[in-house]
């Protein structure tokens, strides 16, 4: 489905850029290497031409919409194997469409990097109103059973954060014995790599696999630390060489339409704040490659695999923490609100100003040009518009929270996109994040909350966020205390302690404020509770299930590996889960 199609549902989560071509090629790295600085010209040219009509935008801030990535697994009970199932291509074709009749509004499907993933949207936009929040459960698990009425008897719609074996065969010559045959053959990592590439998606995927190949001048790969065991033997550092087990993950994204620029710009950097909560409340990803790792969240190493930064290039990266707050009024110290690595587009700056955009916004437009695009859309480097260069760069910005840009034309306002959450096994769990995240969005504009602490600290806590059992054994860094900063674990953060109120006590506020009661405030108080919980320990996160699924599984040896037949029974059992609701 074309993006102006999509567009036509008027969904606020989908992608700013418009294209009615879609046969056009993507030209890769490689083809617009020579070109790179006339290409940064004009799109500096293209974002001053629309700036001035774009910043003034107005727009309704009640409308927000998801995106839920999916896996489709098969099951065979005789070799007791899930495998991954790469029919992208015929789902796509083959489920309902809302360009096969515009009078009736589908859930949009797209494709997604890896063949055995497929991607859901709503037809339409939620609102804030409490009967629409309480369609998001049945919205979710409706377009996970029209997928599911597409497979065989023996596949799975699965609502999984990365396949518990892909990438396995990787690890064969890292995990045999020292001078085995095994332990030395590069042939078995090269057909391990081969069949990897298969399961790569077609254009734009497979153009961004070799692109950022190119521009990091080696195959990136994933460092993981194996899980300490009663008997694990394994080095401690592990490396995956291969993209794949990064992007082929699957996430829970949210997209919030804002009132204006300076709203969005206010609540990108508000959610950039509690992004690593939100992570730790989400966790679910404490196996990779048929190996249990010592983390729970798949965050840092799907950064690791699509980091495309040459050796030694200080840029930051495209996947991370925000390199900046975007607030009209940041910390006057620049190390507290500004990555390093966002200085190096600064030659844009000055350009920027002069022609009246502000000092932040023309910092955070030219760092976006400190990067080099991936791919462009179109025939040739040579005849590329600033408006297709300028499209490539926000599209390949992914950051934990990004905000979104308008189109020039059409009324859709200033988003802000949160790209953190891990999918959840259950509707309801993703339901309930989704929901709480929205309120909370209502509670941050609203109020104006000042959360602001120094970005290396955010950054800090995503890193802590990812640690194994986050939620019970993490402290993290938030506003307030003596110095403006002190440290509270997720339950203080969420539930409130050591003088600080909570979200989930904010957000019920909010409610209690807006007069929702009766029936809609007990609906909505099932997700507010399982948020509850989750902070404090009592609900399992979903990486705790899976590890604990593992270690007492009667065929774990206690060695960190996760073999064929606990990787079935583990899948079977979260297939279970998810029909059992």
């Amino acid at each position: 489905m074309s993006d102006t199609q999509q567009r036509a549902v008027e969904n606020p989560q989908q992608p700013t850029v418009a294209n009615t071509q879609e046969d056009v090629p993507f030209v890769p790295f490689t083809a617009l290497e020579p070109h790179l600085q006339r290409l940064h010209d004009v799109s500096i040219e293209y974002i001053l031409s629309i700036y001035p009509k774009i910043s003034t935008r107005q727009a309704s801030n009640k409308t927000w919409g998801d995106e839920l990535e999916s896996q489709i697994v098969t099951f065979n009970p005789t070799t007791k194997t899930a495998l991954p199932t790469p029919i992208q291509t015929h789902l796509l074709q083959t489920l309902p469409s809302s360009s096969a009749d515009p009078s009736v509004a589908e859930p949009v499907y797209h494709p997604e990097f890896a063949k055995y993933m497929i991607e859901s949207t709503p037809p339409t936009p939620y609102t804030i109103l409490p009967a629409s929040l309480l369609s998001v459960e049945e919205c979710l698990h409706s377009r996970r059973a029209t997928i599911q009425y597409k497979l065989q008897t023996n596949e799975q719609v699965l609502n999984l954060s990365l396949h518990p074996r892909i990438g396995a065969d990787l690890l064969a010559a890292q995990l045999s014995p020292p001078g085995s045959p095994a332990s030395s053959s590069s042939t078995s990592t090269s057909q391990a790599q081969s069949a990897l590439d298969t399961l790569i998606s077609p254009a734009p995927y497979t153009v961004a696999h070799a692109s950022i190949t190119a521009r990091h001048h080696h195959t990136p790969s994933i460092s993981i630390t194996p899980f300490t065991d009663t008997h694990t033997s394994l080095p401690p550092t592990l490396t995956l060489p291969h993209i794949l087990p990064g992007p082929g993950a699957c996430g829970l994204q949210a997209t919030f339409q804002c009132a204006s620029l300076g709203q969005a710009r206010a609540l990108h950097d508000s959610l950039t704040i509690v992004a690593p909560v939100l992570l730790a409340l989400s966790a679910a990803t404490p196996i990779y490659a048929g190996v249990l790792v010592d983390t729970d969240a798949r965050f840092a190493r799907t950064g690791m695999a699509v980091d495309d930064r040459a050796p030694g290039e200080g840029v930051a990266a495209r996947w991370g923490v925000p390199g900046m707050y975007l607030a009209d009024a940041p910390m006057e110290d620049e190390t507290r609100y500004l990555d390093p690595g966002h200085r190096l587009g600064e030659t844009y700056v000055g350009r920027l100003e002069e022609a009246g955009m502000d000092g932040v916004m023309a910092r955070y437009f030219a760092a976006m040009h400190g990067r080099d695009p991936l791919y462009v859309r179109g025939e040739e480097a040579e005849g590329l518009s600033g408006e297709a260069v300028f499209r490539s760069l926000c599209g390949s910005d992914w950051s934990a929270v990004r905000m979104k840009i308008p189109e020039p034309q059409g009324a859709g306002g200033w988003r802000v996109e949160v790209r953190v959450m891990e999918v959840q096994m259950r509707d309801w769990e993703n339901a309930g994040l989704l929901v709480f995240v929205a309120l909370l969005t209502r509670v941050l504009m609203k109020q104006g909350l000042d959360l602001a602490i120094p970005l290396p600290q955010v950054r800090e806590n995503m890193r802590r966020a990812q640690r194994r059992d986050a939620v019970r054994s993490e402290r993290f860094w938030w506003s307030g205390g003596r110095d403006g900063v002190r440290e509270l674990g997720i339950r203080e953060i969420v539930l409130g302690g050591e003088g600080w109120v909570g979200l989930l006590p904010l957000v019920r506020g909010y409610l209690d404020e807006e007069r929702v009661e009766g029936e809609e405030r007990a609906h909505l108080e099932r997700y507010l509770d399982f948020i509850g919980r989750r902070a404090s320990g009592d609900e399992k996160t979903a990486a705790r299930w899976i590890r604990n699924f593992v270690q007492a599984h009667p065929g774990y040896k206690g060695d960190s590996l996760v073999s064929d037949e606990v990787c079935f029974d583990l899948l079977r059992a979260m297939a279970e889960a998810e029909k059992a609701g």
